[in-house]
């Protein structure tokens, strides 16, 4: 795979715990810095930013923090128009179904996630619509070799 095709969705989940870590060294942190230094794109369509704006509100997230980590997102992300939104194996949880669909339509390489039901699906997914559903850990250890970092 080429540097230049992961292009990733981040669950809600773990743009929370980017929010909410203070250390570092978390892989979290990690994840959004590479985004930040173009290793990789990131997408997003409109449902996926009302769920992470709804999630961040439910959390007790600031307001003025949520304007931050969204306008970055806006910016810097890749808008993804959802176009068709049929598809086989959809995710047990319907809140999973819009990081679906915006890897679906954005020709997303990648779903990020803590989420166990949308992880359920990783091997089906991977082979079904070659995108494969991982942990923030896992995620980087591939991203790593990709840029044949050690």
């Amino acid at each position: 795979m080429e540097i230049s095709k992961v292009r990733v969705v981040l669950d809600t989940n773990v743009v929370l715990a980017y929010t909410w870590t203070k250390s570092e060294d978390s892989p979290n942190k990690e994840i959004i810095r590479r985004w930040e230094k173009d290793q990789f794109d990131v997408l997003w369509s409109r449902d996926v930013i009302n769920e992470y704006i709804n999630k961040m509100k439910f959390f007790g997230v600031s307001e003025d923090h949520i304007v931050k980590i969204i306008s970055h997102f806006i910016q810097s992300g890749e808008a993804i128009e959802i176009e068709f939104y049929h598809y086989e194996l959809y995710p047990e949880d319907a809140k999973d179904i819009c990081f679906v669909l915006c890897a679906l339509n954005g020709c997303g390489s990648h779903i990020i996630t803590y989420d166990p039901h949308l992880l359920d699906l990783a091997e089906e997914y991977r082979q079904k619509f070659s995108i494969s559903i991982l942990k923030p850990v896992p995620f980087l250890q591939k991203l790593r070799e990709l840029l044949k970092e050690t």
